[in-house]
């Protein structure tokens, strides 16, 4: 699980590839044109679903923890670099 401790040094983009890049391990498309880019540049990232169809049941419990965790630590914080 993260922590503050893991996010506290992290800026807007790098929080938004983290939490998202628990998606795009699992195959997920995105429909924000600069996460897009970005995960098509990653020589790993093997794009299967769109944003609509992906299934979150792919996620672990761990991995759905840490999404929330992100994007609570994003809102209090005021760091999100895409607009939700």
């Amino acid at each position: 699980l993260v922590t503050d401790t893991d996010l506290n040094n992290k800026d807007s983009f790098e929080l938004d590839i983290m939490r998202n890049s628990i998606f795009a391990r699992h195959g997920r498309r995105f429909d924000t044109p600069g996460l897009q880019e970005y995960f098509d540049s990653q020589p790993w990232y093997s794009p299967r679903y769109s944003p609509k169809n992906f299934p979150t049941k792919l996620l672990s419990k761990i991995e759905r923890q840490n999404v929330e965790y992100i994007a609570k630590y994003q809102d209090r914080n005021n760091r999100r670099h895409f607009k939700k």
